[in-house]
């Protein structure tokens, strides 16, 4: 076949029986040797209209099963372990021990002391503590490690407002008649990570409630045939039998109120799905933040529920210390869907189906986060 204008392309689908769209048009103009590839493939169809998204279904190798299974990694016990002095205690020494040792290797944390370290000849000195208290008024902090614990006050220009009692920080001090705060040290996630990726398709969707799902997306599943899907539904689990109908080769986890945060690895990828319960404390605090900014301020704080009033249940803790971060943080909300990325982190906000009919879809071998929206 000998090379075509625009025109002579248009023609050439109409003789036999095939209308292009703008898109595709485009694509074999730049692409003529794959115009025959197309044809045959397409004949054993009923289409007669290509776009380039069929064009991308057609083109694209198509797989009979995924290749990595879904490993659950860290989820809550059955029996969640009851309140007492000792195990609360023995709760805050382990977060303390974890975190403090990346708050330790900040380069600013100079000259580090414990809390009872600090005499009236301390001058510019560093410490790391939990938050015991916090007063916005006087715009102090009491700090506590294992040794004691003190007052701080912040200086001109340091606010405390994304602080949250129980979290572990390091403080820069300098003492005269008190101790004043003159930087706050968050734990943070360190930017030199390896972006961890597959090494091939894999396609993670992460749904709110799919029993809410439209037919729009019903048909959407059905030309993701041959794709390697897998599907994170947050809530009941309703709806999830018709999903596996669809697409028979996909693989579902259910992550319900009852057994959240849970942490699962496809490959070598650290995956956390908490639901929109975690975060709805958070949104008291931060009431004018939005989803992704409040879970980005918990992400930097190493822990995605610090405050230890909120853990009703008494879960165990080492499932919110985010000790190794993740490599992708979802979490259901009835707020706008949204996603960023935070040093190496896929952060997103999974919109309820029955409020919006918005999903995101992460392709593990190149970390690109795709939005389907079916409104």
């Amino acid at each position: 076949m000998g090379s075509m204008e625009r025109p002579g392309i248009v023609s050439f689908f109409l003789k036999r029986g095939y209308q292009l769209d703008g898109a595709s048009l485009e694509f074999f103009t730049q692409n003529q040797d794959k115009i025959n590839g197309v044809l045959e493939k397409i004949a054993a169809s009923n289409q007669k209209t290509i776009t380039i998204q069929l064009i991308t279904n057609l083109l694209t190798p198509t797989h009979t099963a995924t290749t990595e299974e879904i490993i659950i990694t860290k989820t809550p016990s059955a029996q969640p372990a009851k309140k007492s002095v000792d195990n609360i205690g023995s709760i805050f020494r382990n977060r303390y021990e974890i975190i403090a040792r990346t708050i330790a290797d900040k380069s600013d944390m100079a000259n580090l002391i414990s809390i009872n370290k600090i005499t009236p000849k301390s001058t510019d000195f560093s410490i790391i503590g939990m938050v015991k208290e916090k007063d916005i008024a006087e715009k102090s902090l009491l700090l506590e490690d294992q040794s004691g614990e003190v007052a701080a006050y912040a200086d001109d220009g340091i606010s405390l407002e994304d602080i949250v009692l129980d979290e572990i920080i390091g403080l820069v001090c300098e003492q005269t008649d008190f101790v004043k705060i003159k930087k706050i040290i968050w734990p943070d996630v360190q930017l030199t990570r390896e972006i961890k990726t597959t090494s091939t398709d894999l396609l993670c969707a992460f749904i709110s409630d799919a029993q809410a799902a439209t037919e729009k997306f019903y048909d959407w599943l059905k030309s993701q045939a041959g794709s390697n899907m897998y599907f994170f539904i947050f809530g009941d689990g309703t709806g999830s039998e018709r999903i596996t109908s669809a697409q028979p080769n996909s693989k579902i986890f259910l992550t319900k109120k009852d057994s959240e945060p849970a942490w699962v690895k496809i490959g070598s990828i650290n995956i956390l799905l908490a639901t929109d319960t975690t975060l709805a404390n958070y949104k008291n605090i931060w009431r004018d933040q939005t989803d992704i900014e409040i879970l980005t301020k918990l992400l930097k704080k190493r822990h995605i529920n610090p405050v230890f009033g909120f853990n009703k249940k008494f879960v165990d803790d080492n499932l919110f210390i985010l000790d190794e971060p993740p490599d992708i943080l979802v979490c259901s909300s009835a707020a706008e869907p949204d996603t960023a990325n935070y040093k190496g982190t896929t952060i997103i906000s999974a919109s309820i189906f029955i409020n919006q009919p918005i999903f995101f879809i992460i392709n593990l071998r190149t970390r690109e986060t795709i939005k389907i929206d079916l409104t």
